[in-house]
């Protein structure tokens, strides 16, 4: 039998990939017990609704997943809630999707100290920062693990320009495609900013900002490949 942390790490080396997840839901299946048995058919039916077409009636698979994960989502986090573990803080939250733990809520301060163990145990896309200070915020885009999100929420922190100043530069590492920054004091000095960004995202929301329109119109003229929602 293949180990559990050779099934983990392959998920979190390919996580793009279903096939790991699959064959971590298989390892689940032979275990036995009701819980692991829940689980392998919750990365099953999440999986299958990743693929799924949007054109196909998708509704007995989602009440599936929503009875899995009432009946046993809180074991299945529980790991993740232990003492010295990501989600231990009440302030921070983790969401499944195709069955691992892929969205995380958690202060920036918090994502500095558990970035590390966090990206060991899951193959998180997406980080939701739930509070911060200045000090979090730069200390937070200093971690290389941020490179590996793909997408970034720093709504509603009021940090203005330095939101976005702090953030790394690209480079072959960094992953993001969605990064959404409603309500962050940004004004029109920040625009030139995201010519360095841009390039590689698919969306920016920028909404609740004090953007000019003129700074939006010639955001969305130089970045014709990236929606930009205002």
């Amino acid at each position: 039998m293949t180990s559990p942390d050779a099934l983990l790490a392959a998920v979190l080396a390919e996580p793009d990939d279903d096939l790991p997840r699959l064959m971590y839901a298989d390892y689940l299946d032979e275990l036995g017990n009701a819980s692991d048995t829940a689980r392998a058919e919750f990365i099953r039916v999440q999986c299958a609704l990743n693929a799924q077409p949007a054109e196909v009636d998708a509704l007995p698979l989602r009440i599936r997943e929503k009875l899995l994960q009432h009946q046993h989502g809180r074991a299945w986090l529980a790991p993740l809630q232990a003492r010295g573990m990501p989600l231990f803080t009440p302030r921070s939250h983790g969401q499944f999707r195709r069955g691992f733990v892929e969205v995380v809520w958690m202060p920036a301060g918090w994502f500095v100290d558990k970035a590390a163990k966090l990206f060991r145990h899951c193959p998180v896309r997406e980080l939701r920062i739930t509070h911060t200070t200045t000090d979090d915020h730069l200390a937070m885009c200093a971690v290389p693990d941020l490179l590996r999100l793909h997408r970034l929420d720093i709504s509603d922190r009021k940090l203005g320009n330095i939101t976005l100043t702090a953030l790394p530069e690209v480079n072959e590492r960094w992953k993001l495609q969605e990064l959404i920054l409603r309500a962050c004091g940004l004004d029109d000095d920040s625009a030139r900013v995201f010519d360095g960004l841009c390039p590689q995202l698919t969306l920016l929301d920028i909404s609740l900002n004090r953007l000019s329109e003129a700074a939006v119109r010639e955001l969305r003229r130089r970045h014709p490949g990236t929606v930009i929602v205002t």
